[in-house]
């Protein structure tokens, strides 16, 4: 997995590419950090360049709104497609976390 930060007013937007599976859950930890800890009142996960996921790295995009809520700020995900879209319909990940495209 590979990330990169680009804050925008006050909005923080996380690109997440490659893949995220279980063994991407420590080079997950910086973004969780940013959203706790950062000044940004409105996170947007891009998933754009992302080209698989699996249940634990949708469990980790769920810590990330979970921890994003518990400091008030907005959390979305943008830019599902292709396999990681077909994921995320399989765990109605639409019904758990804002999704925008």
């Amino acid at each position: 997995m590979k990330y990169r930060f680009d804050e925008r007013g006050d909005t923080l937007y996380v690109n997440v590419s490659d893949v995220l599976t279980f063994e991407d859950h420590e080079v997950f930890n910086p973004v969780i950090q940013e959203i706790e800890d950062g000044p940004a009142a409105n996170v947007v996960v891009d998933l754009q360049e992302l080209k698989t996921v699996d249940s634990a790295g949708i469990g980790l995009l769920l810590l990330a709104n979970d921890r994003a809520k518990k400091k008030g700020k907005s959390f979305k995900i943008s830019n599902l497609q292709g396999h990681v879209a077909v994921v995320a319909e399989l765990f109605k990940f639409d019904q758990l976390v804002d999704v925008i495209n």
